[in-house]
């Protein structure tokens, strides 16, 4: 009830966790949509970490990592510049998250 479940897909979303990789058609329009009101095009998720102790391979005391879905495709960020999914991930990988 409190909208936990939603906080942990979101960050899952943004970490590329195996469960939102490959997006289809009719998932990527339920994340967009799902209720009354108009349809969104696109939605994003950005996660802000703190990296003062320099875990994550990025430059900078905190490092954003931001997924944008839309209808046909996803953009990842990385410090505000576009980027893969593999640039994405590596930082992560590189601190241990996937472990």
């Amino acid at each position: 009830g409190s909208g936990k479940s939603n906080l942990f897909d979101a960050v899952q979303f943004v970490l590329l966790s195996p469960k939102f990789v490959s997006l289809r058609q009719e998932e990527r329009q339920a994340l967009l949509h799902e209720g009354a009101g108009s349809t969104a095009v696109n939605a994003f998720i950005k996660v802000v970490f703190d990296n003062s102790a320099g875990r994550l391979s990025v430059d900078g005391d905190k490092v954003g990592l931001q997924r944008t879905v839309g209808l046909k495709k996803d953009e990842h960020f990385v410090q505000r510049k576009l980027a893969t999914k593999k640039e994405t991930a590596s930082p992560l990988e590189g601190a241990g998250f996937f472990e």
